[in-house]
């Protein structure tokens, strides 16, 4: 199944009610997770990601770019950010995984939530395998792409 988003033709791959795995026509080194409801349960979190980690294109060191775009999520939950810092990035880490763009809500609680979980995060793991990735915010999948 394929859908355009900010112009780019995005094939699914994976389809859950809380989130679509895609990769994108012209850009074979990325794959996006894209939030496809308000809130994502931690243990349903953590199958969407670990399906990432499963990919043939990521296993054979193809991936180097994962944009998370979490534009419909309204719900920020620290637990399932910590997991995906500390242990599903280390993971990526492994197979080249080394860029990582994230597309936030428009609510700025949200934004606040997610900057100070963020912060946190980076203070306390000073070694953790996070601190060596490219990671940015962008506002659209075009800036995550060229960015």
């Amino acid at each position: 199944m394929y859908e355009q988003v900010d112009g780019y033709s995005l094939t699914i791959v994976r389809r859950y009610p809380q989130a679509d795995i895609c990769t994108v026509a012209g850009h074979p080194d990325t794959v996006v997770v894209r939030a496809m409801s308000t809130y994502i349960p931690l243990m349903v979190f953590q199958i969407i990601f670990q399906k990432v980690v499963e990919m043939d294109q990521v296993r054979e060191g193809q991936v180097t770019t994962v944009v998370f775009d979490k534009r419909k999520l309204m719900v920020y939950h620290q637990p399932s950010m910590e997991w995906y810092f500390l242990t599903w990035k280390a993971t990526m880490l492994t197979y080249g995984v080394t860029r990582h763009r994230k597309l936030l809500p428009v609510y700025a609680a949200f934004r606040t939530a997610a900057g100070l979980g963020k912060e946190a995060l980076f203070r306390d793991h000073p070694a953790a395998a996070f601190q060596r990735l490219d990671i940015g915010y962008v506002e659209s999948l075009r800036e995550a792409l060229e960015s």
